[in-house]
């Protein structure tokens, strides 16, 4: 008697693409998106992308397609939260850049000290050593928008 042992593959959605527009299952090549399984090993590492159009997908995991299209909103919410982590980086990243570019300047063009009230420089702290100064504009007055609009002209954005 001859066993046969039949292996079966392991999925965990991943999201959708629109860069591959072919199911891999029905091959059917008109698909607005397909949907990214990704195979898995036996310790749960991945292995291989697979692309599968909503019903296929369901079908090649061997999920039912309510537990398909549950898994698929949970992987496109964590993707979106990724996005949403990896755009705030961004942002802060960026925003630690200009307030140090902000104090260097402010520090060049005004002789001040710009002292760090935290980990990093931010703009209050530049704002905070400019408000000691006796600068008028013609109104009569200076603003934090007035240092700031002053900074960003005399400033290239590749600087700050």
């Amino acid at each position: 008697m001859t066993a046969t042992i039949e292996t079966v593959k392991v999925f965990r959605v991943h999201g959708t693409t629109d860069d591959v527009t072919t199911c891999g299952l029905c091959e059917r090549a008109d698909l607005k998106s397909t949907v990214i399984l990704i195979e898995l090993d036996a310790d749960g590492g991945d292995l291989d992308a697979h692309y599968y159009g909503s019903e296929c997908g369901a079908k090649a995991a061997g999920w039912t397609q309510s537990r398909f299209r549950t898994a698929l909103s949970a992987a496109l919410a964590e993707r979106q939260r990724e996005e949403s982590a990896r755009q705030q980086r961004l942002r802060e990243e960026r925003s630690l850049r200009e307030a140090t570019a902000f104090a260097s300047w402010a520090t060049t063009t005004y002789g001040v000290t710009v002292t760090r009230r935290g980990d990093t420089v931010t703009n209050n702290d530049v704002f905070h050593a400019l408000a000691k100064l006796d600068l008028t504009d013609r109104l009569g007055r200076r603003t934090n928008f007035s240092f700031f609009n002053e900074f960003i002209s005399a400033v290239p954005a590749e600087n700050r």
